[in-house]
């Protein structure tokens, strides 16, 4: 026997609504036909009736007697020695040697040992009494004719359409005549109290674990991209709002379970003390279970060792199919709300037989109503009647049955096991109520019910009003009345137990009273009502069990809601018994308004999702903000109604009535992730449970706005939250560039980018990574400023800036790995890896040039290694570097005319400083320069020397800035000249390499030949520090110009082209 112990802090009791644990014959009895004969005075004329009126040998241990006190003909009796409830469908009912047989109660398998019964010559005699005759026979016949026939008019019927055959003709009818929607106004409507609940709740803070973010997030954004996918996919696998549903109800499996529940709680849930997360998840369970039945039984609270579990049948499976609805609702009922838990355990705690306790129906009505029929099976297994605490109310003088009485109330137990182990939910793991299965089922049952009243009172209920009407006995009161009375006296079956049997049976059926009996509040009613549904359309009506599962023979008639679109016919179904309950004048079923959580589950009933939604939110914006967005995608979240109004407004009206666009068209699912992106920017970091790794909150804000329907409203809260962060590192800058992309937010990835470009020009000379989030954000003008200016540094100083041991790491990759660097740049934006290569080939060119020139001096340090080339090789190589870079710089002056048009890698001001580099490559003993390079810079000397004055004059500058330079005068801070010239940038205006501010020499300097670093973020070397191969100027006057360096190389070039000539060179 299974002992369970609870604590005994007031237990929630189950509702004695049928009166079956009292006692006292003084209180009333409240049975369908009236009180038990011992609980009024005897109406017979000699006193009471006789112990023995059940025709069983009960009169006392004197063992009187017992033959049935009322004579003339036998009934007609379905029963006879085939067993109980074999007289209708014969053996095809029940497995075989399931039945029973009269007179001899078969011990059930697994039972306990069973009660002795006497047998005494009366119990033969009774026996012999009910014998099988040929009428009977004859009934049976015909009722096994009848089923063959529905049988095979169930075989002849199509099969049922599925969800997918919407444009099905019978489709077409059905939603016609029965609309998906709820109606639109109810006299309970939850909206308006769910709001005044919500607003008298203080909103919580971000109180939720880190973890149970992190995984909500990454669920829910899983989601989003399988559905974009799954609209560009042929065939979808798998239903990505399914799979997203299952994770969800999984993680809070996990991360919520140790989450403190009210010690008082009396309600339904954790109760209105319970911690918020509890109570947000216990609401989301039953909102997320109604609409997305799951198709992992992961909750089910099957377990063998637990005796309040359904049943178990069949738990692997179902974790391949989808769960029907009826045992979601029962799954969230017993799991959260199960009020008769402790009832059983006082029942199982009876050591003598389980029918001695006084609530012994009570427990079995109430776990039959929360399908949990193993635990029925075994209370009525073990009930041992012969100490049965019921045997009080019929009259006896001490508990228990015993001779006939037992006999007779053992095999009426007997058969009802019989018919439950019979039950789909048993026999196959199948809980679709509404089912082929389930049907047959009711039909079993309402026949079993029907032997029973025959056996127990020897004609059918309506004969026996018929003849009461007939003799006048029938009380129009409605009062007991005699022939009440005599039935109680004739009733073969002690009255209790058969009255009990049959408030069972009726419960199976589906009927609303006695389910509203075993109801322990108005939430398992409602629950009850729509799980014992047959799944006709009709509605919900007193005594409706028997028509309405009869109704149901002839099903497939007609097209049923249910048959099509089960899950919206169920949902239907909660309003409906919602409706029902509502309108009971019972008091333990009345709702209690006040409470949040109460007013969640009957709104969730009534189909107001939204009203649901905002009780959550005050209690979890991380639930709250799953379920919304779990709803929007399966297409059940509706808006209030005021909002949906709004939509039949055009901007006009909008403006007349002073609303906006954006908030007529913003949707409850956008309110509340944007205030849930709110919170998340409000913390610093957070990291998943044992790991190390950490996230900024404003990452995951970024990604819940980047999921709002309104395209409006998503892109001027990121660029708010843009805006009000501080990108300050470049790891920061990156995350935002990912997170940006990944949502397609192109815009705001370039806006990102160049903002922290900015702050680098600013306050640093990281040219590497100025350089590259320029790029990043596709602003060429900027990213050719920041290279123009390290290509005059170069200029000026005539030698590699920065050099390679203050290069930065970005800018040393480009330099040393750029086809690596440029590859890996690709991945993540190709317009940028295409632009760094067009702009960075002049940059790279000229420092090629100078490493080159240099690499002589410089291979006995460890900058560079030794060359590999031979000085003569190395030489032509440089000459061959320096005239690509002169034909660049003279590209937009061709013919003497400027075109501003033209892309170029190394701006025209410096052509002039170039061609005083190409001084040390004319008038030598070897020829460095081929004809066609020879050509080449006397093509752009002469286009330098007929350009206009501004071009000209710009170039000199440069050209003086790196003469003074070779003189002990400095180039400004870089940094600053980097600063200003980024800043005064404009759309229209082109870069000047240097301008005046880097011609500083030391005759115009500060006196001391040496200029200010104030600022600088890297110093420049001095001259005099700077190794060279050979340096241009060194032959130059310090007042030399321009056009001085134009006509010695105008003649040095003429000569090599003669020299060329006289080779034979063409």
């Amino acid at each position: 026997m299974v002992q369970l112990t609870y604590d005994d802090s007031s237990p929630p009791s189950t509702p004695d609504s049928r009166d079956r644990s009292a006692l006292d014959g003084g209180h009333p009895s409240t049975t369908p036909v009236g009180p038990p004969p011992g609980s009024m005075p005897s109406t017979t004329p000699a006193g009471p009736p006789p112990s023995s009126v059940f025709g069983s040998s009960a009169a006392g241990p004197s063992g009187a007697t017992g033959r049935v006190l009322f004579g003339g003909p036998k009934p007609t009796n379905k029963f006879g020695t085939g067993g109980f409830g074999a007289g209708t469908t014969g053996s095809s009912r029940f497995p075989p040697g399931t039945g029973t047989t009269f007179g001899a109660v078969r011990p059930i398998d697994s039972s306990p040992p069973q009660v002795e019964v006497e047998d005494d010559a009366e119990g033969e005699e009774d026996e012999d009494d009910y014998s099988y005759d040929s009428e009977e026979e004859h009934d049976e016949a015909d009722m096994m004719e009848d089923d063959a026939d529905m049988m095979d008019e169930y075989e002849d019927e199509p099969e049922q359409p599925t969800q997918n055959t919407f444009q099905s003709s019978a489709f077409n009818e059905f939603a016609q005549s029965h609309p998906s929607k709820k109606p639109a106004t109810r006299a309970h409507a939850m909206h308006g109290i769910a709001k005044g609940i919500a607003a008298r709740t203080s909103a919580m803070d971000l109180e939720e674990s880190d973890t149970l973010i992190l995984e909500t997030e990454k669920i829910l954004s899983g989601m989003c991209d399988a559905l974009t996918e799954e609209r560009f996919a042929s065939e979808p696998e798998e239903d990505p709002v399914l799979q997203a549903a299952i994770q969800l109800r999984r993680l809070y499996e996990k991360e919520i379970t140790g989450v403190d529940k009210a010690d008082d709680a009396q309600g339904p849930g954790p109760g209105e003390g319970a911690e918020p997360l509890a109570k947000a998840e216990f609401i989301a369970s039953l909102l997320l279970g109604v609409h997305i039945p799951c198709q992992t039984d992961n909750k089910d609270v099957s377990d063998a060792t637990n005796p309040f579990a359904m049943s178990r049948f069949g738990a692997e499976q179902q974790r391949d199919r989808e769960i029907p609805i009826p045992k979601v609702l029962l799954n969230w009922l017993n799991l959260n709300h199960d009020s008769s838990y402790r009832d059983l355990n006082e029942v199982l705690a009876e050591e003598n037989g389980y029918s001695a306790a006084d609530n012994f129906w009570d427990v079995i009505f109430s776990s039959l109503f929360k399908g949990k029929f193993d635990v029925v099976i075994q209370l009525l297994k073990g009930a041992n009647l012969s100490r049965a605490a019921t045997a009080l109310q019929d009259g006896l003088d001490e508990p228990g049955y015993h001779g006939v009485q037992l006999k007779n109330a053992q095999l009426a137990i007997n058969e009802a096991i019989v018919l439950l182990q019979t039950c789909p939910a048993l026999e196959s793991g199948d809980w679709d109520v509404k089912g082929n299965e389930w049907m047959l089922f009711r039909r079993r049952v309402e026949d079993v019910k029907a032997d029973l009243e025959v056996f127990a009172e020897g004609k059918s209920q309506d004969h026996e009003d018929d003849e009461d009407e007939l003799y006048g006995l029938k009380n129009k009161s409605g009062d007991f009345n005699l022939s009440t009375r005599s039935r109680h006296a004739e009733s073969q079956v002690p009255w209790t137990v058969y009255e009990c049997l049959k408030d069972m049976y009726n419960q199976l059926l589906g009927n609303p009273e006695d389910l509203l009996k075993s109801a322990y509040d108005w939430v398992e009613a409602v629950v009850g009502l729509t799980v014992w549904w047959d799944g006709d359309d009709h509605p919900i009506e007193k005594d409706a069990g028997l028509s309405a599962s009869r109704r149901s023979y002839s099903r497939h008639q007609k097209t049923r809601t249910v048959d099509i679109t089960p899950g919206i016919a169920y949902r239907q179904r909660l309003a409906s018994s919602l409706d029902y309950v509502m309108t009971q004048e019972d008091a333990e079923l009345a709702m209690n308004k006040t409470s949040s959580l109460e007013v969640a589950i009957a709104s969730i009933f009534d189909g107001d999702i939204s009203a649901a939604v905002v009780i959550i939110q005050k209690w979890s914006i991380v639930i709250a903000a799953a379920v919304a967005e779990i709803a929007s995608a399966g297409e059940w979240l509706e808006d209030d109604a005021s909002k949906r109004g709004m939509q039949a407004f055009d901007q006009d009206d909008l403006m007349v009535l002073g609303i906006s666009p954006e908030e007529a068209t913003e949707s409850m699912k956008d309110e509340i992730l944007c205030e849930y992106a709110r919170l998340l920017c409000m913390k610093e970091t957070l990291r998943r449970s044992k790991s190390r790794q950490t996230t900024e909150g404003w990452e995951i804000g970024l990604q819940v706005l980047g999921r709002l329907d309104n395209t409006n409203t998503a892109r001027t809260k990121i660029e708010e939250l843009i805006a009000r962060l501080d990108v300050a590192s470049a790891s920061r800058c990156d995350k935002l560039l990912d997170l940006c992309a990944g949502m397609g937010l192109t815009g705001q990835a370039h806006h990102v980018a160049e903002k922290y470009a900015d702050s680098l020009t600013e306050n640093s000379s990281n040219y590497g990574d100025a350089i590259f989030y320029y790029a990043r954000a596709h602003n060429t003008k900027k990213l050719r400023n920041v290279l123009d200016l390290l290509i005059s540094l170069c200029l000026v100083q005539s030698t590699s800036y920065p050099p390679i041991s203050e290069l930065d790491p970005r800018l040393k990759d480009f330099i040393l790995k750029p086809q690596e660097t440029l590859s890996d740049i690709s991945q993540a934006d190709f317009d940028a890896a295409q632009m760094l290569a067009t702009c960075l080939s002049g940059y790279a060119a000229l420092r090629n040039f100078y490493d080159l020139r240099d690499a002589e001096i410089l291979s006995g340090g460890t900058e560079l290694q030794k060359p590999k080339m031979k000085p003569l090789e190395r030489k032509r190589a440089a000459a061959t570097a320096l005239v690509a870079l002169v034909e660049s710089a003279g590209d937009s002056i061709h013919g003497g005319l400027y075109d501003p048009e033209v892309e170029v890698v190394v701006q025209v001001d410096g052509l002039l400083t170039l061609l005083g580099e190409a001084l040390p490559f004319v008038n030598q003993p070897t020829r460095y320069l081929t004809l066609p390079q020879t050509f080449s810079i006397l093509r752009a000397l002469e286009d330098l020397s007929t350009v206009g004055s501004r071009i000209y004059n710009q170039c000199e500058e440069c050209f003086q800035s790196a003469l003074a330079n070779a003189y002990g005068a400095e180039p400004p801070s870089p940094r600053n000249i980097l600063r200003k010239s980024v800043s005064a940038l404009t759309a229209s205006s082109q870069f000047s390499l240097v301008g005046s501010e880097m011609l500083v020499a030391s005759g115009t300097g500060s006196g001391s030949g040496v200029a200010s670093t104030e600022g600088s973020g890297v110093l420049v070397q001095a001259p005099g520090g700077i190794k060279r191969g050979w340096d241009w100027r060194k032959g130059l006057k310090k007042d030399a110009k321009g056009m001085d360096v134009m006509k010695m190389l105008r003649l040095a070039l003429s000569e090599e082209v003669g020299r060329a000539w006289a080779g034979g060179e063409q």
